[in-house]
């Protein structure tokens, strides 16, 4: 490893080494009793915002769902991940600014400042925390919220977590009237008659006992109580069109609320011609598409609404339907995928990329927006407070812009929507809040290689001498192993450093943690160019897949074959077996697969103009047929020259002999480097 690599180990890890003391007692809460969370609302009603209509407001999704040592309840930190390890591990990529709580609305984790104080977090169970989220929405101008409550986390009502949501959407409820705001569920769901038989059960309680809608502050709409039903047609959710409609007919009685039905549907949904639609012209009042990860940035944004809301939006015209559009201010969930997508993956460009969203929806005609989300450091998507100073790790920041950056933005929003003359806020980021650097994927995530000393040795003598530049992260499973064993010399570059100054010969490596190049779509076609010369100086180019599609998304298969390296879009079925070839020094038997394979596969094939092709690890369907290739050589020839490229697919990663695998890999590619 470079100096400056163990530089930045030697400093983070030995802060979050100091972690292994047992965190700090919390302070004591309770667990509010079911009985309790669903009784009728009794308490103070602030009126505020109009809450008889969708028109003209801000509203954002409120997951509620994180959970700490010490808040009363069974799992301790929940959504948090392991923050309470030695060391702590996270599923959050930002940090809530925790500076306006009080102390006992702050819980200790086992992460730690530069300063060597505890970072903090809060619970969604803890009322003053709810009741403070509802005054920044008050204090800010968001109308209101959706109150997710999952199918996963309601479906046994006799256990904790039911317990917790009832008691998040109680404290929903009452935040929401004292603070002049609005709120209604919405159930985060599938559409298979299980799913569907809980969201009922859950919704008769809420009716009937905690009387949920008769509040003046649950959000009504065409003279009806919203329902939001989020996960309608999407292509990994159950549907079942019976039991669909029997929730619809249900929400729909008068003695269920006669309610107005939102759908969270996929961006596609205009194109249906089954069931699905017909159930929705039916049925639905509003139609919301997820447009979450489905663009990057501001121009991405304005692709995205060009092609589908004109189209929408007459359909919605048509059919008397309402058109819900949703924005998000950015996404990143690098920890909550341990490591194998990009920090900051969608960056917020200080709240431009927001604004653009902003935009295009009042250009569109349409008054009103879907925030996602309030209070998601999951995936990045939060606008409510988060610091410029988390704790040591790998976390995103604001930015240097104020902690309220996005509550102030989605409250102009909300004003430029309904007409005012409102314009994107130039602030200037505080150079105070711009000095936190997290620590390198590699680094963050290093432990004790699992693989035995004598091939680590063997490894070591095989490849001594060879320098591997690295890209940006995130970097695949392969490349972990590999660090992990300090038997190669890894330089961790930015694709920027090795297109000014590549290897001269030998060996490259590319190690995607997912289906991209790790690169802004911009500098795709020069990275491409230097992986072009480095072939045609007859070196050899390893890709270690981590993603199923590696160097293809978004949209670059062409520039990934103007390299030479071709992939089949095809799937392997459960009990298909890879076939490892005898030129493979190491002797591996072969392996079946105990469930279906999604890599891509080479095939010879795709390479008609090779001046050669070698299958390592061919790939054969339970009848025998042969399918492709998970592991091949190929040298691509023409312009390329005589050099080499090497595959290894994602699927390998589930071999259940890892040190025997790469072992063998790295036997085969040190016989290639000598000739």
């Amino acid at each position: 490893m470079a100096a400056g690599t163990d530089l930045i180990a030697a400093c983070g890890l030995c802060a979050m080494a100091i972690t292994a003391a047992v965190a700090a007692e919390p302070p004591a809460h309770r667990a509010m009793p079911l009985a309790e969370s669903l009784s009728p609302y009794t308490g103070p009603v602030v009126r505020g915002v109009d809450t008889t209509t969708l028109h003209g407001t801000v509203l954002c999704g409120y997951q509620g769902w994180f959970m700490a040592k010490g808040d009363g309840y069974e799992p301790g930190f929940v959504h948090w991940g392991g923050v309470d390890r030695a060391p702590p591990r996270c599923t959050v990529d930002f940090w809530p600014d925790t500076t306006e709580l009080e102390p006992d609305e702050r819980f200790p984790t086992n992460y730690r400042h530069a300063d060597g104080t505890r970072a903090e977090v809060f619970s969604s169970t803890v009322r003053q925390t709810v009741l403070r989220h509802f005054r920044w929405m008050q204090e800010y101008g968001i109308d209101g919220v959706y109150v997710q409550r999952f199918g996963s986390c309601i479906g046994n009502q006799r256990d904790w977590n039911y317990q917790r949501t009832c008691a998040v959407l109680n404290l929903c409820r009452e935040g929401a009237n004292r603070s002049g705001r609005a709120y209604a569920v919405m159930y985060d769901m599938d559409f298979g008659r299980r799913g569907v038989d809980v969201v009922m059960a859950d919704w008769t309680r809420l009716i009937r006992e905690m009387q949920l809608t008769r509040t003046p502050a649950y959000l009504r709409h065409r003279g009806a109580p919203v329902v939001g039903l989020w996960g309608y047609g999407f292509g990994h959710r159950a549907f079942e069109a019976a039991a669909a409609e029997d929730l619809f007919r249900f929400l729909k009685d008068p003695a269920n609320g006669a309610c107005t039905i939102l759908l969270g549907v996929p961006n596609d949904w205009a194109s249906w011609e089954d069931d699905r639609m017909r159930l929705l012209t039916r049925y639905a009042t509003v139609i919301s598409p997820w447009n979450v990860g489905r663009y990057g940035d501001p121009e991405g944004a304005r692709r995205h609404a060009a092609r589908y809301w004109p189209g929408d939006l007459t359909f919605c015209r048509e059919h008397d339907l309402e058109y819900y559009a949703v924005a998000f201010p950015g996404f990143s969930w690098a920890n909550l995928q341990k490591g194998n997508s990009p920090l900051n993956q969608t960056p917020r460009l200080g709240g431009r990329f927001f604004w653009s969203q902003i935009e295009e929806i009042r250009r569109h005609g349409m008054d009103n927006v879907y925030v996602a989300m309030f209070d998601e450091v999951d995936e990045g998507t939060a606008i409510f407070k988060c610091t410029n100073h988390p704790p040591v790790g790998r976390f995103c920041t604001y930015e240097g812009l104020p902690s309220d950056t996005y509550l102030r933005l989605a409250g102009l929003a909300g004003r430029f929507l309904r007409g005012e003359q409102v314009t994107f806020p130039e602030i200037a980021p505080d150079p105070a809040g711009t000095t936190y650097t997290p620590l390198p994927q590699l680094v963050y995530y290093r432990e004790p290689s699992p693989f035995s000393e004598a091939t680590t040795r063997r490894w070591q003598e095989w490849f001594a001498g060879n320098t591997l530049l690295l890209h940006e992260e995130p970097y695949s499973a392969w490349i972990r192993d590999l660090y992990n064993t300090d038997a190669f010399d890894i330089r961790l570059m930015t694709w920027r450093d090795i297109v000014v100054s590549p290897p001269s010969a030998g060996l490259m490596l590319l190690a995607p943690g997912n289906e991209g190049f790790n690169a802004r779509s911009s500098d795709v076609a020069e990275i491409v160019r230097t992986l072009q010369r480095h072939l045609q100086r007859g070196g050899i180019l390893v890709i270690m897949a981590g993603g199923a599609y590696p160097l293809f998304y978004p949209g670059h298969g062409s520039e990934a074959a103007r390299f030479g390296f071709r992939l089949e879009m095809t799937n392997s079925p459960r009990g298909s077996r890879i076939v490892f070839a005898e030129a493979l020094p190491k002797g591996l038997p072969a392996w079946t697969m105990d469930q279906g394979g999604t890599s891509r596969l080479m095939r010879r094939e795709l390479y008609p103009e090779a001046l050669a092709y070698q299958s390592l690890g061919r790939v054969e369907l339970p009848d025998g047929a042969i399918h492709g290739d998970a592991m091949a050589l190929v040298q691509p020839g023409g312009p390329l020259g005589k050099g080499q490229i090497l595959y290894l697919a994602s699927d390998l990663l589930r071999h259940p002999e890892r040190e025997g695998l790469l072992d063998a890999v790295l036997a085969f590619l040190h016989s290639r480097l000598r000739q």
